[in-house]
């Protein structure tokens, strides 16, 4: 069984986390391997080739698109949605896999995710919608305002435009 590699002097200060980091200091007892210390990372410590690369028992297998869900089979292997994989075509993959029984890796409770993200989605879509709605509130307006500007009598209005340019020639 493997032991626990976490980072020297990690037990004395919480600040440093519990993630393995290789011990670099001169008067490092861990960097020396002195007796008496936590084990050191090394090669020797690899787990089998048959084990490697499972996470719940399953291979672990990249997916970018739904295409790349057809090929894959759900009794052995389960998959991990990249994360340049956006929303759009985030919820197609989550529904096709629930479809065939897939397990997704890097998702805990599919239903809670699928039901906030097409939330967030609708209210990014409001979103984006009120601004137009605004600007077109503004352009109406803009109308309505030269409407009561312009002179109802258009016929007196053009007799005084007549005077004027008379006036300046």
């Amino acid at each position: 069984m493997k032991p626990k590699f976490i980072r020297q002097d990690s037990n004395k200060f919480r600040c440093l986390g519990k993630k393995w980091r290789k011990p670099k200091g001169l008067h490092s007892k861990l960097r020396n391997r002195f007796g008496g210390h936590r084990s050191n990372v090394s090669v020797g410590w690899k787990s089998h080739n048959a084990i490697r690369g499972l996470v719940l028992n399953l291979q672990n297998v990249l997916v970018y698109s739904l295409k790349q869900l057809e090929n894959i089979n759900p009794e052995i292997q389960g998959i991990t949605i990249a994360r340049s994989v956006g929303l759009k075509k985030r919820v197609p993959i989550i529904n096709k896999a629930k479809e065939r029984n897939i397990k997704i890796l890097n998702i805990k409770n599919i239903d809670n995710y699928i039901a906030r993200h097409v939330a967030m989605r609708e209210e990014r879509k409001k979103q984006r919608e009120k601004p137009k709605v605004e600007k077109l509130k503004k352009e109406e307006k803009k109308t309505e305002e030269q409407k009561k500007e312009q002179p109802e009598n258009l016929e007196a209005s053009k007799e005084e435009l007549d005077k004027l340019l008379i006036k300046r020639v």
